[in-house]
């Protein structure tokens, strides 16, 4: 390999979004689907989510270590989430949009 194929690096750019509270969307919609006992007991884990997201969208663009499990915590959320949660704006879906903009 030569030396300017080594020292090629790939950039990834963050996006920026905007302020979300993914609690109510997300709780009304375990009400609806589920029932108000399981809702009851996600509520709690659906604040944290929403800490994380909002850690992760209000960090800047600083590559700390924290930063970065921060986002992986957040991902890892996001993928256990999607099998449970029906997102969209049909009648029995969680009404949430999330946007995404270059910074």
């Amino acid at each position: 390999m030569s030396k300017s194929a080594q020292s090629v690096m790939l950039a990834l750019i963050c996006k920026r979004t905007d302020s979300l509270d993914l609690k109510p969307p997300l709780l009304a919609f375990v009400r609806a689907t589920y029932s108000d006992s399981v809702a009851d007991d996600t509520a709690e884990d659906l604040v944290a989510i929403n800490q994380l997201r909002n850690e992760v969208s209000n960090s800047g663009l600083g590559a700390s270590p924290a930063l970065r499990e921060n986002m992986v915590k957040y991902i890892r959320a996001l993928c256990a989430m999607e099998t449970r949660f029906a997102v969209g704006k049909d009648k029995g879906q969680a009404a949430l949009s999330i946007t995404w903009c270059d910074p």
